[in-house]
């Protein structure tokens, strides 16, 4: 069995869609999918507008965006960095200071 288009979707032509547009707006309100075509080609989809679908959501729907297989989403990749080191100090002087004492360890005794 091969799928069209049209099979799930109802085709329009322009000229039928300028001279009943109200009517084709209600349809596409109440959950039609109305398909567009220009000189025998499909060229535009009307679809109710769903302002409340955050784009995630919208991804699912639409199949390019996979939920994740594990329960509880996607864990972040990195953790945290804080803003202090221990002690207080910065993160950048701390480790400048711990690279510092680094080299001075590779480089040994003179």
């Amino acid at each position: 069995m091969v799928l069209r288009y049209d099979d799930h979707m109802n085709p329009v032509g322009v000229r039928e869609l300028k001279a009943n547009l109200s009517s084709y707006i209600e349809r596409a309100r109440n959950g039609e999918e109305i398909i567009v075509m220009h000189r025998g080609e499909p060229v535009v989809k009307i679809v109710l507008l769903d302002e409340e679908e955050d784009v995630i959501a919208r991804g699912y729907r639409e199949g390019w965006l996979v939920p994740p297989k594990r329960p509880g989403g996607v864990r972040p990749l990195a953790p945290s960095i804080p803003d202090s080191a221990p002690g207080g100090e910065s993160i950048v002087d701390w480790l400048v200071r711990d690279r510092q004492e680094e080299t001075d360890e590779d480089e040994g005794p003179p």
